[in-house]
């Protein structure tokens, strides 16, 4: 399970502090609205989806998270709070809207799920810990890629996970998978990202597997895939090659607080010991590195990519906590240094661009938010600032989808 601990602090980094930057506005909370509705179903059709979760109270002394769906600013709650839950991957159309995530059972072990207009059906018996990370449909077949521990493997003391695709429900095992983070059917291809336990950035295309190569000493699992005009995109993180000169350091104005040096990050009497790992983007399986324009920074995380009439959009951020979308390598900043931030999707729709994952609304809470053409909308509520250490964080959209 290395592997799968190591994606999930890719994005527990990204808040470690907060700077301040003249030349960048604070984000500024937009109107939300701010109803939440439980249990009711949820039909396709023209708008925009997001889907995460919120942080909130059940009663005076429970904090839960609950998956939640977001269709044009309304909230629908896809889980009771009983059990933590989250979405993380939305697809919709005309008439449905698939949610892929997963909900924890009573023994606290996290059950791969996938909801269709609301209505949540488990993808595993809970015996052992599983995760829906992504969903697509096409001609009809409503497709799922996530991993499921299979068993302990004693010689190497952890549990040992599997790369799994659903279709329609029914699991496949992926060849020498370990974990699957996000298929795109092309053609009628069907292509899906995630690592082995030999490398770890792989695709499979048809079931075939396909080691990344080209970025380095590749630590993480890649985080998504998008096919375009025949080319295969995967966004992942990785080291650079060659020597570190200036280009890889975190480049912060004279008010900034936090500093990259001799591989640690400092921040105040803080020290973080985590290597220069960098946003990579492979385009048919090879990067380069820099891969996202020239003034690469180091501690950067590369959370989604869309392309859209030749362009290449990527959402992201640096580890300093400020969510970044990328067009063409040339990055814009979405929020301050001032204002944490966290960018997870991206989906471009003629001229709008949208950009989905966490903000911080004027009480100072991290919220759901969504960013369309750069400006901001908190979306979600949250009981919690996300800065308690050892409580549930708050809240945040994991994916967004628009339907026109």
């Amino acid at each position: 399970m290395k592997k799968l601990k190591l994606l999930s602090a890719i994005f527990l980094l990204a808040v470690i502090a907060s700077c301040s930057k003249n030349s960048v506005k604070p984000n500024t909370p937009g109107k939300k609205d701010s109803t939440t509705t439980t249990g009711v179903t949820v039909n396709g059709g023209p708008g925009v989806y997001a889907v995460g979760h919120d942080a909130s109270k059940v009663n005076p002394g429970n904090l839960s998270r609950f998956a939640t769906l977001w269709k044009n600013g309304k909230a629908y709650r896809l889980s009771d709070g009983n059990f933590n839950a989250t979405g993380n991957s939305v697809y919709a159309d005309d008439k449905d809207v698939y949610v892929a995530g997963f909900e924890t059972n009573s023994a606290g072990i996290k059950v791969a799920k996938l909801w269709v207009n609301g209505v949540g059906t488990n993808l595993t018996d809970g015996k052992y810990e599983a995760v829906a990370s992504s969903v697509f449909v096409y001609n009809g077949k409503v497709y799922v890629a996530g991993y499921e521990v299979s068993d302990y493997d004693a010689s190497g003391g952890f549990y040992k996970s599997v790369a799994r695709l659903w279709i329609n429900k029914v699991a496949s095992t992926l060849n020498g998978g370990a974990l699957a983070s996000s298929v795109y059917i092309y053609k009628n291809d069907v292509y899906v990202t995630g690592s082995t336990y030999e490398a770890n950035a792989v695709i499979w295309k048809n079931g075939v597997l396909t080691a990344l190569n080209g970025s380095g000493a590749q630590d993480y699992p890649p985080t998504s895939i998008f096919v375009a005009q025949d080319h295969v995109y995967v966004t992942g993180q990785g080291y650079p090659t060659g020597s570190l000169d200036a280009k890889w350091f975190l480049k912060l104005d004279s008010v900034g607080k936090a500093y990259l040096k001799t591989g640690n990050f400092i921040n105040g009497s803080y020290v973080y010991g985590f290597p220069y790992h960098i946003a990579v983007v492979w385009k048919d399986g090879k990067a380069d590195n820099p891969v996202i324009g020239d003034n690469y920074q180091a501690l950067t995380y590369a959370s989604a990519v869309f392309v859209s009439g030749g362009d290449v959009y990527i959402a992201g951020g640096n580890q300093i906590g400020v969510a970044t979308l990328w067009k063409n390598g040339v990055n814009t900043d979405l929020t301050a240094y001032t204002s944490p931030s966290l960018a997870y999707s991206v989906y471009v729709n003629g001229s709008d661009v949208y950009v989905s994952g966490m903000g911080t609304n004027a009480n100072g809470k991290r919220v759901a938010t969504i960013w369309k053409n750069g400006v901001a909308t908190n979306i979600g509520s949250s009981d919690n600032d996300a800065s308690t250490p050892g409580q549930i964080g708050g809240g945040v959209a994991n994916s967004v989808f628009v339907v026109q």
